[in-house]
């Protein structure tokens, strides 16, 4: 799987990533492509190598014509520019969910629906190019997956703007980066904007450090502002490893007493298909003696709220604990084996290189062993042993 890194040490913007990405490879030519796609126009593209601090980056320009500074869209105006544009349907889906939930957290800051937002900043052409940009660029060049460093906010005295005072981060920053990890270097200013909050929070598939990984290109962006720490984004984009992969997940935990244990297969089911990696039941005693269960749901995302829903909804408990942990996972293969049966699939678990595990998969034991009126341990433990 080709994965990403990004590395927000300085924070991110939108221009930051759009910068790492076309350093990474994106070529300038093809970006340009792509913007002139949307039916916008009063800006002027190109790019530049800067230095900030000690480290070489690529800083894009988009220079906007005066006029568009003013102008003010709300989200019905940027879908309708999504759906006028000719870009491929699956970068204008993404882009508009982006924006779908920028609105839902704007409306929310600011007590209005989602569609009565005026979007300010993030209305603007450059910005709609940064989101559209980054979703096309992550796209361009391969990346199935993205990883996130802890992103640092910034921090400093409450800053004015045409709309006011306004506290750094932002509200609308911050409530992006809910259950994602940050953390704040003091009298840095604004190191994250909104719309590198809205790209990070809804395009990483991960916060953590950095994975196993083959690491075969990486990228510098630059910000427009200078600071102690250089002003620079950094992707590393590679392979996944051959080694075992170390990464982090989160499992919710809760202890339930009062529920018929007819439901858990229910709630099981119901978990393992909104993606959870992992749901166990252990039986305990609890309080007054009384038999319980805890339910042990295991997921890569810091606070799966779709599992949160389920556990809320399906059970009877009125609170979890979510931890975050470590986890070792080994390389895995799939592979097809002829059995006297039928053919079944096979999961190879390697460590080095080296295999220490194979498993067949059951449903498909089960079938051609119902198929052909057999034990399904000897179809088993056929798949299991034979060579291909």
């Amino acid at each position: 799987m080709r994965v990403a890194y990004f590395d927000c040490f300085a924070g991110a913007s939108g221009d930051m990533l759009l910068g790492a990405l076309v350093d990474c490879g994106w070529a300038l030519d093809d970006l340009k492509a792509t913007f002139s796609k949307i039916p916008l126009g009063g800006y002027q593209i190109g790019t530049e190598e800067v230095r900030k601090g000690l480290l070489r980056a690529l800083q894009v320009h988009i220079d906007i014509d005066a006029h568009e500074h003013t102008v003010e869209r709300n989200l019905s105006d940027i879908e309708h520019l999504l759906d006028s544009s000719s870009l491929a349907a699956d970068i204008v889906e993404k882009s508009k969910r982006l924006f779908v939930r920028l609105a839902e957290v704007e409306g929310r800051m600011h007590g209005v629906a989602p569609e009565k937002v005026h979007f300010h900043e993030v209305g603007a052409v450059d910005s709609i190019l940064d989101v559209v940009g980054v979703v096309a660029g992550v796209k361009a060049l391969g990346i199935e997956r993205i990883i996130c460093s802890p992103v640092n906010i910034g921090g400093s005295a409450p800053i004015q703007t045409r709309h006011g005072w306004w506290p750094i981060p932002g509200p609308a920053t911050l409530d992006l980066m809910k259950n994602k990890p940050i953390y704040a270097t003091a009298d840095m200013g604004e190191t994250l904007t909104p719309t590198g909050a809205l790209l990070l929070s809804e395009l990483a598939d991960e916060f953590g450090p950095i994975p196993a990984m083959q690491a075969q290109r990486v990228g510098y962006g630059a910000g427009m502002r200078d600071s102690a720490i250089p002003n620079v984004l950094r992707v590393i984009i590679g392979e996944d490893s051959a080694a075992d992969t170390h990464g982090l997940a989160t499992v919710i935990e809760t202890t339930i007493d009062d529920m018929n244990p007819q439901l858990y297969g229910h709630v099981a089911a119901q978990l393992f298909a909104a993606g959870a990696l992992d749901v166990t039941l252990t039986p305990i005693q609890m309080k007054k003696g009384r038999p319980g269960h805890v339910l042990s749901v295991l997921t890569e995302a810091v606070a799966d709220e779709p599992l949160l829903d389920i556990i809320f909804t399906e059970t009877t408990t009125i609170g979890v604990r979510l931890h975050r942990v470590e986890r070792i996972k080994l390389e895995r293969q799939v592979e097809r084996v002829e059995t006297p049966w039928g053919t079944v699939r096979r999961k190879i678990a390697l460590r080095r290189g080296k295999v220490v595990n194979r498993s067949p998969e059951y449903e498909d034991c089960l079938r051609v062993a119902t198929e052909a009126r057999v034990p399904v341990k000897q179809v088993m433990d056929f798949a299991r042993t034979v060579s291909v």
